[in-house]
């Protein structure tokens, strides 16, 4: 018992330091002066737990499980209308730097709960590689799911690197013909300071001006971006935003938080069911961002 509360403090220690210093780093990025106001408190103390939370469940996601139905997919929730499954493709979730499919169980959850048939979160491979390798293995396991599935096309929900990995394979590999719609979270569009501090090979196409980031343009599908203001680990925060993208705004939540987020998973959802319109704003500026200018 004493060696499992040892490593829960150490733990809890090590995502507190790591929340502290992200959230340094965005106030010196954004110039804004730290106050303990109780948005900013509720903040960090939100990204905290959410760290905690991803990076506890990281070790239980290394290895990739085959696509398969959901159990139990009968809508469950009186206060929303059930998807009709035959109008929705299968979603596939792609994690972001560092992350595996842990991190999207909440997410999943959230999906399947609502009526979902096929959800299937998946691990970036090679771990180390250049975001190119990553879409390549992405196109296999689109092409899986698909097979798995019956249906000709998928939606995605990517979380940071993972929107871009997502845009390499719609743009470059010709997976516009297999993704109906692409719903980023937190994706960094224009890049991200904090890349500079990624040991992993794709660390270096997530630098702002880095050739990968330059090669990718408007996307050829559908996308909804949903980004924070107070992301944490994407520098400066509107590198979260594209002209291209429909961009909704969920104010006060960090980076990891996004993945836990209520707000954000109704924005998901949202998106999903709603192809080719603004998913309903119900965060705290009460309206969908618009793109920014150039």
């Amino acid at each position: 018992m004493t060696v499992l509360v040892g490593l829960l403090s150490f733990h809890a220690l090590v995502c507190l330091m790591w929340t502290l210093v992200s959230a340094a780093m965005w106030a010196l990025v954004t110039g804004t002066r730290p106050r303990l106001r109780r948005e900013a408190i509720g903040w960090m103390a939100r990204e905290w737990g959410a760290a905690m939370v991803v990076f506890a469940l990281r070790p239980t996601g290394w290895w990739q499980p085959r696509s398969r139905p959901s159990r139990g997919t009968e809508h469950r929730d009186p206060a929303t209308p059930p998807p009709v499954e035959t109008t929705l493709p299968p979603v596939l979730l792609v994690p972001g730097f560092g992350l595996n499919r842990r991190c999207f169980l909440f997410l999943a959850l959230y999906l399947r709960r609502r009526g979902w048939r096929w959800v299937w979160a998946i691990n970036n491979r090679p771990f180390s590689g250049p975001i190119q390798a990553l879409a390549v293995e992405l196109g296999h396991r689109v092409e899986e799911l698909c097979e798995a599935s019956g249906s000709d096309r998928v939606d995605i929900v990517a979380h940071s690197m993972g929107g871009l990995v997502a845009a390499w394979y719609i743009q470059h590999l010709g997976g516009a013909r297999r993704v109906r719609r692409l719903v980023a979270l937190g994706t960094p569009w224009a890049g991200s300071r904090m890349a500079i501090f990624g040991p992993l090979r794709q660390a270096r196409d997530l630098e702002p001006g880095s050739e990968t980031l330059s090669l990718l343009g408007p996307s050829r599908v559908p996308t909804t971006t949903v980004w924070s203001p107070h992301d944490n680990i994407v520098l400066p925060p509107e590198s979260a935003r594209a002209p291209w993208t429909t961009t909704v705004a969920a104010s006060w939540t960090g980076h990891l938080t996004l993945l836990l987020s209520a707000t954000a998973l109704r924005h998901v959802a949202g998106a999903l069911l709603s192809p080719g319109r603004t998913p309903p704003a119900d965060d705290d500026t009460g309206a969908a961002c618009p793109a920014p200018s150039s």
